[in-house]
């Protein structure tokens, strides 16, 4: 009997931590709760940061690489479906300056409701390196959740030989 009560008392809190973090928000921490968005933009920076190191030495910067896609990194901290706002102060968190959300009345195309996020000093001691990230409303000027995201590093000037 006492098996069986612990083996409840185990499932009831993984049912509430299932129910605590929805699909869209942040990645659990491994304690199993949601983190919080200074944890959360620490964890985005360090990702970030990591993926530029692997980048770098792998020589993905030279020649005539202007800006590599690390959407699929940024993905794992910023899942599409999080909330707006909590995405946009995990991103300020992180380094980020976020930029306005367009209102309803934008010109442009297929991005005219993006909000973007840029940073020139995620990356320590690399000052022409900028990271920029896009976050696409699940549907026009609703800023309700996050449709898709979108996410580069880009080199402003050649990196010097």
């Amino acid at each position: 009997m006492r098996g069986f009560r612990s083996l409840c008392r185990l499932l009831g809190c993984v049912a509430i931590i299932a129910i605590a973090a929805s699909p869209g928000d942040a990645r659990p921490r491994r304690d199993g709760r949601v983190a919080t968005p200074a944890s959360a933009g620490l964890r985005l920076l360090q990702d970030i940061q990591a993926e530029y190191r692997q980048m770098k030495a792998s020589g993905a910067f030279t020649g005539d690489t202007v800006g590599s896609d690390i959407s699929s990194v940024v993905q794992g901290d910023l899942k599409a479906g999080i909330e707006f706002g909590r995405a946009e102060e995990i991103l300020r968190q992180a380094g980020f300056t976020v930029g306005k959300r367009p209102g309803l009345s934008a010109e442009g195309g297929d991005d005219r409701y993006d909000v973007y996020a840029i940073s020139g000093t995620v990356i320590p001691n690399e000052p022409r390196v900028q990271v920029r990230i896009g976050l696409r409303p699940d549907s026009p000027a609703d800023y309700q959740q996050v449709g898709s995201v979108r996410a580069w590093i880009m080199v402003l000037s050649p990196q010097p030989g």
